[in-house]
């Protein structure tokens, strides 16, 4: 997966990748708004396909898109299952186990996939955003919106840690398949409980990575003078306003509405 990542915002094919930073989150926000403003399974189904049709015309890699649904399948069933187990209304099913009640219940069944669209479209919401802007593009942008160098590095940094950590995860389970620990040809259930023993060896790389990254800044002098150079110009286009005002109108509008009517 860390090989698509910037990728397609390196080369600059399309729409979405030429698309000014700021404008780029100022969409993303816009979704996550109206993600979080509703459970409305047509309203996610609506989202879902106009991120499928955003990456599609943005020339982005579908299949890298889709493998990240794939990477959130375990959660999303988790979710879906205790929501099923877990609710008491509108029971369907009752199954007794050594004494005990096991109810399957019919709204748990629909709350969970409602919460797990949401894991979706959230997942390919960020993953959109990080095949779409290149890290450079996005400090620059943030610094000349006035955001102080420090944190507007800070926040590019973050966005160029997370395929070094995903590169970890591939290398560390390349080795553990060189001793015989698969994890691969398991089926997705089993597969989530072994990937927990991974986690130990990723979190102390991150950790050591991270040290790396902070003495090489400051053997460089990060932050030594004030003013800062940059080799890329981001400059919006005069679209750029409209497409951020629009679509935050809408998505507080769409608030507004689903606070009005409840069923939305």
């Amino acid at each position: 997966m860390a090989r698509f990542l910037y990728l397609q915002a390196q080369e600059k094919k399309s729409f979405l990748t030429q698309m000014h930073p700021i404008t780029a989150m100022v969409l993303v926000a816009a979704i996550v708004i109206v993600v979080f403003s509703t459970l409305n399974l047509y309203v996610y189904g609506a989202l879902f396909l106009l991120l499928l049709g955003a990456a599609y015309f943005g020339k982005l890699p579908m299949k890298s898109l889709l493998a990240v649904v794939l990477v959130v399948a375990p959660l999303v069933f988790f979710i879906t299952l205790i929501q099923v187990l877990a609710q008491t209304e509108d029971i369907v099913f009752t199954w007794y186990v050594l004494g005990r009640a096991i109810t399957f219940s019919r709204y748990g069944f629909i709350l969970g996939l409602q919460v797990a669209f949401r894991v979706i479209l959230l997942a390919m919401t960020m993953t959109i955003f990080f095949m779409a802007v290149h890290p450079v593009r996005m400090t620059k942008a943030l610094y000349d919106a006035g955001v102080n160098f420090k944190y507007a590095y800070a926040f590019s940094l973050a966005l160029r840690f997370l395929p070094l950590v995903l590169s970890d995860l591939a290398t560390i389970n390349n080795a553990q398949k060189s001793r015989g620990y698969d994890i691969d040809r398991q089926n997705f259930i089993i597969r989530t409980f072994r990937l927990m023993p991974l986690a130990v060896p990723l979190i102390l790389s991150g950790l050591r990575r991270a040290e790396i990254i902070a003495l090489a800044m400051d053997l460089r002098g990060f932050c030594a003078y004030d003013k800062r150079t940059f080799y890329v110009d981001v400059q919006p286009s005069r679209w750029d306003p409209i497409i951020r005002w629009g679509a935050l109108a809408l998505a507080l509008i769409f608030v507004a509405v689903a606070i009005w009517s409840p069923a939305i």
